[in-house]
């Protein structure tokens, strides 16, 4: 046991101020300047230390632990600012997301106002049997990146869609119809989330504010001002989806106003009443929407959680009889990336805009989907009974040779 007679105060005060007032590594010093210097001194411990300061028979040994307090009370100071920085920078993470989504929602905006509507085609057979034109629109994901699939092959796959859907209708009016209406049911999944499963940024090409904007751009710029063409009322139902939000699954309060699809739909609202084109949103703060087509009750919602089988989606739909106390005829929904029609396609799953990989590089390949890129299109007539669905003809938009 080392002796503090051996000692000044002076040499204890060295290595104390040499090892920052660690008491271990200041007897190690200690110990190590008496072998260096051949002095024949005892070892000197952690405890010997401690002892002699705490007896404080020197003014030097009190500086010491003077200082030793001091540095305990620095260190703890500088770890509660180091706290307070990263406090700081997270705010400041979320301030700058929040702006990016904001200045992006506002070049959308610009884009697409500044766009003049171009004229509209001549009106159709005012004496023709009226039909309304039932779209469905989900799973673009926009941002989404695969071996055949990204931003730009979103974008020329809605361009395909706008030209088809406006063909189809030019159809129906050649053959004598009068299209009294045309229902745009969004299905949700419009934008990938660059946050939406653990490394989503890496499966995207663009970021979730970029993907906000496009989304705006495109519903707006190119599927509602292109069917405003035809110069008939519209009513735009739009649903959210799993992936148009920063998380996982659904919100469980209010999705539909809490999700990033909410100030997304409204824009695409606030633009088409600017534009003055007739049109009437639904846009529901919780999941599903029902809508009425010629007296028939249509449930839209996207679908999360809802088995792909006939059985499936019966079931789902007695479970919203039995909530809504009202009968539905029709069930619409998305999310599963490939097209299933069950019972004269009163219940039908609509696909994407992107199939599924055959490789496995991204989520969709991973867990085994296999979809085919397309989306629906009904045509509906009224029916003097309920006995028959007021469908009389469909079409699938195929998407995938756009690439």
């Amino acid at each position: 046991m080392g002796k503090r007679s051996e000692w000044v105060a002076e040499d204890i005060a060295e290595a104390m101020a040499e090892e920052g007032n660690n008491l271990a590594a200041a007897a190690a010093w200690l110990n190590e300047y008496a072998k260096l210097n051949g002095l024949d001194k005892c070892k000197v411990t952690r405890q010997n230390l401690q002892t002699w300061i705490n007896d404080g028979g020197d003014t030097v040994s009190q500086d010491g632990m003077d200082n030793a307090e001091l540095s305990r009370k620095l260190r703890l100071q500088m770890n509660n600012n180091n706290a307070l920085r990263r406090e700081v920078r997270n705010m400041n993470d979320a301030f700058n997301a929040r702006d990016d989504t904001l200045k992006s929602l506002a070049q959308a905006v610009t884009a697409a106002a500044v766009t003049p509507l171009p004229e509209m085609p001549p009106e159709a057979d005012v004496d023709g049997r009226g039909i309304t034109i039932e779209l469905l629109f989900s799973d673009l994901q926009v941002g989404k990146l695969m071996s055949d699939y990204d931003s730009v092959v979103a974008g020329l796959r809605v361009d395909e869609w706008c030209q088809v859907t406006a063909q189809r209708i030019q159809m129906y009016q050649f053959l004598g119809y009068r299209v009294e209406k045309i229902v745009l049911a969004v299905l949700g999944d419009i934008i990938e989330s660059d946050k939406k499963h653990e490394n989503s940024g890496r499966a995207c090409d663009i970021g979730t504010a970029d993907q906000m904007r496009l989304g705006v751009e495109w519903l707006f710029g190119k599927v509602i001002k292109g069917l405003a063409l035809f110069g008939v009322p519209m009513d735009v139902v739009m649903i959210t989806g799993n992936h148009d939000h920063d998380g996982h699954g659904l919100n469980m309060f209010k999705p539909g106003r809490e999700h990033l699809s909410w100030p997304m739909y409204h824009a695409v609202r606030m633009l088409t009443e600017a534009a003055g084109i007739d049109a009437k949103f639904y846009i529901p703060e919780g999941s599903f929407h029902v809508h009425t087509i010629y007296g028939q009750s249509v449930l839209y919602e996207h679908g999360v959680g809802v088995a792909t089988s006939g059985a499936a989606l019966k079931k789902h739909v007695g479970n919203r009889i039995d909530q809504l106390k009202s009968y539905i005829t029709f069930f619409r929904m998305g999310d599963k990336h490939n097209i299933s029609r069950f019972n004269n396609d009163r219940y039908v799953v609509n696909g994407a805009f992107f199939g599924d990989s055959r490789e496995g590089e991204e989520y969709s390949g991973i867990v085994g989907y296999d979809g085919e890129p397309a989306q629906l299109l009904f045509a509906h007539v009224e029916r003097a009974d309920n006995y028959r669905t007021s469908i009389f003809d469909s079409l699938a938009i195929q998407l995938g040779h756009v690439k």
